[in-house]
């Protein structure tokens, strides 16, 4: 009887020594499209401009003649029921551009860039390479604010693009300078600046955290379609 109490105990006091550590939850409030939802009033099918649903020619150019054929309008690419077949990647240079299929389980968009270590889909806004400025001193994880060389260059509601350097935590050369963020600037004193979004990393300064200033794309979406690539990419390991 008195091991089995013993071992009650023990479990006991294992659960309450776990119960001490609290489950780190990622706040998913800042992701996804804020506001009401953009429509657009011209919408043209693919198949229209050359598209094939069929996986046998290349969508490429099909896509470039209907984005094209919007003349700087905003408006909606179509994708009928099949499988399009892309080999090369898709770029998008504008606003307000939303592809769309007719369900993801109808409309496949497939692409093979024989290896190339490339996106398939670029959605392309610009970066102020010229408006940038150091941290100097370390962004703590879950704080919002921080202290930079120079805040002349930045205003409130600016996007900026976090980076450092991160070479000591990627397995692969491809994925150098990809951990970062992008934030909305909220408000600024001095040269101290907050965001509306918290730091995911502690970005200590032997990192070289910097942030610069960006115009992201707006309006632009893909909708009610499954996207698919087929090659394997040269370079890429474990990351």
């Amino acid at each position: 009887m008195r091991k089995f109490i013993y071992f009650t105990c023990i479990l006991l006091n294992t659960f309450i020594s776990y119960g001490q550590y609290s489950i780190k939850k990622f706040n998913w409030s800042d992701a996804g499209f804020k506001g009401t939802k953009p429509t657009f009033a011209y919408t043209v099918n693919i198949l229209s401009y050359g598209g094939d649903n069929t996986n046998t020619n290349s969508n490429n150019n099909a896509f470039n003649n209907a984005l094209t054929a919007l003349a700087g309008k905003g408006g909606v690419i179509y994708f009928p029921k099949g499988v399009y077949k892309f080999t090369a990647s898709v770029n998008i240079n504008r606003d307000s551009i939303i592809i769309k299929g007719a369900g993801y389980d109808s409309t496949e968009l497939r692409f093979n860039l024989s290896g190339l270590l490339n996106n398939c889909i670029n959605i392309t806004g610009s970066m102020l390479t010229s408006d940038s400025t150091k941290f100097t001193n370390a962004a703590c994880r879950d704080s919002s604010n921080v202290n930079v060389a120079s805040s002349t260059l930045f205003n409130i509601n600016d996007w900026v693009y976090l980076q450092c350097n991160d070479a000591a935590y990627m397995a692969s050369s491809w994925a150098y300078k990809t951990l970062g963020q992008i934030l909305k600037i909220k408000n600024k004193v001095g040269n101290k600046l907050y965001f509306n979004s918290p730091f995911r990393f502690y970005y200590k300064t032997s990192l070289s955290p910097k942030i610069t200033k960006i115009i992201p794309r707006k309006a632009v979406g893909i909708e009610c379609l499954k996207i698919s690539r087929k090659d394997a990419t040269t370079g890429q390991t474990s990351n």
